[in-house]
């Protein structure tokens, strides 16, 4: 491997990764982007800080506080290997300077590695927002030393390899087998959806998160130690990573960096190894795709060609967009469903410990009339909210259609039918997603269905607000010059301002709730506020959205 291939490789996948804050022509905009995107994470820093000093407190009880720093890293990198699966196929395989630089001589071991350290830097950004508190967190609660904090930066720059190797060696074998077949976007979302399925399975089954927890007769119920036994073996370097953290002495801190080291090393090398043999293979034929003759008959062309409502047609034709780009389709679709998905996998496997969590918490016992009533509406329209702003789909509704965007201008639709249309696809999967996410709550918790009415009647209108700010984005600053489908979604920066927007609406919610404590009123009020937001945002919209596409 050459270094000075690897270096210019290198900078063509950076600034096609980054080209939102590497392009000349924003000039100080780059700046204000950066800080505004470092703002929106600052909310989720103080989280994963203040998450890790209560649990430190809480497990310093009985003696398991060291089990912190080791939950940290299994969490995000289960995280990042999730976030990866959906970033790898874009980076690997869909990036349109993939084809020029295959023409030249280079190995494949130079590509993959130029290819891989974007990635990395990506996850990096994630990192330093949510792995980085909690370990400093640890460190400050627990008075940790010097070499505690060398160790941790060490733990840290190598976390994010080895869930992206795995990710990586996943991505290179589905592609690999997907490009025999001649519907290879059929196969590459089916092999995707599949690949998620069984990974989630075989992690949690393999790490031993399946493991009953038993009480003995007399034995008091130890909600850490169903905590410690729950997350501390979600992925396999965990472990590793709490040795390294939280030895006895300095020589079995040093030994288990060290380890900890030699397993990236070892992780990345069989990256390299896997891709010599597949990856090469798994670009040829990369654009085909399969198309067969349909002999449509008198009745199916009089209805193909009956009139519609315009609003119906514009969304049916967004959804079909979406579904047939395995990018759009990952990043849109499926990604919103995964939280859920997480949710449940592990209640499933440990139904015995959850019920006997849930029944000291009490959470089956409550009612709209009780005290804290109004927490399970602020946790339940939060976590709502978040799903919702995940997919990004209202957020990306002018971006995907890339340079064809400016038709939407000259389409002879009426500006209410025009934002319908572009709305509905955000609306029916945000609805659905944050539904599945709410009814796996309640199953799980055994939370009274007297709180439905509620959550339901604010889930409406929390969708509506988030989805009409979104496309307000959109409309606004679309990102429409595009070479490849991943920088609409993944690149957009309106998505992460309505991530941004999502994550201002929970903190509104929660001052409401320190102000009022009453569950009625405090439904009314939260509905009220967000009645007057999409009010505001629709007659924005309204009158603002054809002018917006014309000057973008």
């Amino acid at each position: 491997m050459k270094l000075a291939k690897l270096k210019a490789l290198t900078k063509v996948a950076v600034r096609n990764m980054f080209s939102e804050f590497l392009s000349k022509k924003t000039g100080r905009l780059r700046v204000g982007l950066l800080i505004l995107l470092a703002v929106c994470f600052l909310p989720i820093a103080f989280l994963a800080w203040q998450f890790c000093a209560v649990l430190y407190q809480s497990l310093a009880v009985v003696g398991a506080q060291q089990a912190v720093p080791a939950m940290a890293v299994g969490v995000v990198s289960l995280v990042i290997f999730f976030l990866s699966l959906l970033m790898l196929p874009g980076n690997l395989y869909y990036s349109k300077d993939i084809k020029p630089i295959l023409a030249y001589p280079v190995k494949c071991a130079e590509l993959l590695s130029s290819r891989f350290i974007p990635a990395l830097l990506y996850e990096y950004m994630f990192s330093v927002f949510v792995l980085a508190p909690a370990l400093v967190s640890f460190g400050v609660s627990s008075g940790a030393g010097v070499l505690y904090y060398a160790v941790a930066v060490v733990v840290f720059l190598f976390t994010p390899i080895l869930p992206l190797v795995m990710s990586g060696i996943l991505v290179m074998l589905m592609m690999r087998f997907t490009s025999l077949f001649r519907n290879r976007d059929l196969l590459t979302k089916v092999g995707s959806l599949l690949l998620l399925a069984a990974v989630l399975f075989l992690n949690f089954k393999i790490s031993g998160s399946g493991e009953s927890f038993v009480l003995e007769p007399g034995q008091a119920l130890n909600i850490a130690e169903i905590v410690t036994l729950s997350v501390n073996r979600i992925f396999f370097t965990a472990p590793i990573a709490g040795l390294a953290l939280t030895g006895n002495s300095a020589l079995s801190m040093l030994g288990g960096a060290l380890l900890f080291l030699a397993v990236s090393a070892a992780g990345y090398a069989l990256f390299l190894l896997c891709g010599e043999k597949l990856y090469r293979a798994g670009l040829l034929g990369l654009d085909n795709t399969s198309a067969k003759r349909v002999k449509i008959e008198a009745g199916a062309l009089r209805r193909l060609s009956n009139r519609q409502n315009p609003a119906v047609a514009i969304a049916k034709k967004d959804f079909k967009i979406m579904l047939r780009s395995p990018v759009f389709f990952m990043n849109n679709l499926i990604s919103c469903f995964l939280i859920p998905i997480i949710l449940l996998i592990p209640v499933l496997l440990q139904r015995n410990e959850m019920s006997l969590l849930f029944a000291q918490l009490g959470l089956s016992s409550l009612t709209p009339d009780s005290s804290a009533a109004s927490t399970v509406l602020m946790a339940g329209l939060g976590l709502a909210a978040f799903i919702i702003a995940t997919n990004g789909i209202s957020a990306s509704a002018i971006s995907r259609d890339g340079s064809n965007y400016i038709y939407n201008h000259f389409v002879p639709v009426k500006t209410g039918h025009l934002i319908l249309g572009k709305l509905l696809p955000g609306l029916v999967v945000s609805f659905l997603s944050a539904l599945l996410t709410l009814v796996v709550a309640f199953a799980v918790t055994g939370l009274s269905l007297a709180f439905a009415p509620y959550l339901l009647a604010d889930l409406i209108l929390i969708v509506l607000c988030i989805n009409l700010f979104g496309l307000c984005l959109d409309s606004r600053y679309p990102k429409v010059d595009w070479q490849e489908e991943a920088k609409a979604v993944k690149q957009n920066f309106n998505v992460m301002l309505e991530l941004l927007a999502s994550i201002v609406l929970i903190a509104a919610a929660v001052l409401l709730y320190v102000w009022v404590r009453n569950f009625y009123l405090y439904f009314g009020l939260l509905s009220a506020v967000l009645i007057v937001l999409s009010a505001l945002l629709t007659l924005y919209l309204c009158r603002t959205i054809k002018k917006n596409l014309l000057r973008a």
